[in-house]
């Protein structure tokens, strides 16, 4: 597992992982799951990098919340076909086609679904392009806190 290090201090959790070549520390509080809560809502992340994609299923399961990965286009469409997601986080590149015409078909199957890029490619075109094929936010790598702010707010209901 690319994941470094992983401590925890009472409620404060910190990430150590390798993102871009760089390595980048993350400190976020999590919240324990609610006793009340039946069912944790389910997460689709989309990244050929399998660093990137291991630090997410990790960060997002400390925040309750059920991640699952997939590698490319292709598997990502297989899932999303197949099971349910109450959200999805996807990258922009990927060896089997775009993030783009993904985010497309994902909201021709789940027109209600928000979907979130994370990506390093965040020119003011991209973020344009990621909002015209769907998507509801656009996040540039490595920034975490803001990513899982995103997800949180997205999935509060």
């Amino acid at each position: 597992m690319p994941v470094s290090k992983l401590c925890c201090a009472g409620e404060q959790f910190r990430l150590k992982a390798a993102i871009s070549n760089q390595t980048t520390i993350v400190s976020y509080t999590f919240f324990r799951e609610s006793p009340m809560l039946d069912q944790r809502r389910r997460i689709l992340c989309v990244d050929d990098n399998e660093d990137n994609s291991s630090m997410l299923t990790v960060l997002l399961g400390l925040s309750s919340y059920e991640a699952v990965a997939a590698g490319s286009i292709e598997e990502a469409l297989r899932l999303a076909r197949s099971q349910s997601f109450d959200l999805f986080i996807l990258d922009k590149r990927f060896p089997d086609g775009t993030g783009f015409a993904l985010c497309q078909e994902i909201r021709r199957l789940h027109p209600d679904t928000p979907v979130i890029f994370y990506s390093g490619d965040a020119y003011s075109s991209d973020r344009i392009e990621g909002f015209s094929a769907g998507a509801h936010d656009y996040v540039a790598k490595p920034d975490i806190d803001k990513l899982l702010d995103s997800v949180n707010l997205f999935l509060a209901a």
